[in-house]
């Protein structure tokens, strides 16, 4: 009997638990049953599909997710080397073929990397880029997307609030403007904006 037959008469006999008792009596059923078991609980989760680089990743709000992280982390000379760190990640996983499940985790990573690998500048400080010293409703959306996390690939990690820019948006007496508020409730239809707002 082969053991695709064997599962078979074992799925037959399940409403009948006398014949199931006596087809497990007999010598060796009772041991293949179990050993059936543990060869499918062995097998691999399955997961996601892995794919090579999309000919246009990162894109334009994975760059500037990017761009709001380094510019939290204090590291504008990241800010303004964008373009040269999205061309070494391209460089990087094209050419050794890397195949990713979740490209956008794997560019969240690489953003968090090149705050260890790449040394700032041994000059003065950098003047933070716009849009982060911005204050339209562009440049308020950007940070409040920052600090709530949105947008941040699947780790789901959310940015910091710098002191310049008043209270954090989760506290009463902060100086995002209404119409940024709007936008991003609109966009992301974000709980926890709606509910810090109406503090």
């Amino acid at each position: 009997m082969t053991d695709i037959e064997f599962v078979a008469e074992v799925k037959r006999l399940r409403s009948n638990m006398a014949a199931m008792r006596e087809f497990l009596k007999q010598p060796g059923h009772l041991d293949r049953l179990f050993d059936l078991a543990i060869k499918g609980a062995k097998k691999p989760p399955r997961s996601r599909a892995r794919t090579a680089l999309p000919a246009r990743f990162p894109d334009q709000p994975q760059v500037d997710r990017a761009k709001g992280f380094w510019a939290m982390e204090k590291r504008p000379d990241l800010v303004l080397a964008a373009d040269q760190q999205v061309g070494e990640f391209r460089d990087y996983h094209t050419g050794r073929g890397t195949l990713a499940a979740d490209w956008p985790a794997t560019w969240g990573t690489w953003m968090r990397r090149a705050l260890q690998f790449t040394r700032p500048p041994r000059s003065g400080p950098v003047a933070v880029p716009p849009p982060f010293d911005e204050t339209n409703v562009a440049g308020w959306l950007l940070r409040l997307e920052i600090f709530y996390g949105v947008d941040y690939g699947s780790d789901g990690e959310s940015g910091g609030w710098h002191p310049r820019w008043g209270e954090p948006p989760d506290r009463a007496g902060n100086k995002v403007p209404n119409d940024s508020w709007a936008l991003f409730q609109a966009k992301h239809h974000e709980p926890r904006a709606a509910a810090a707002r109406a503090k």
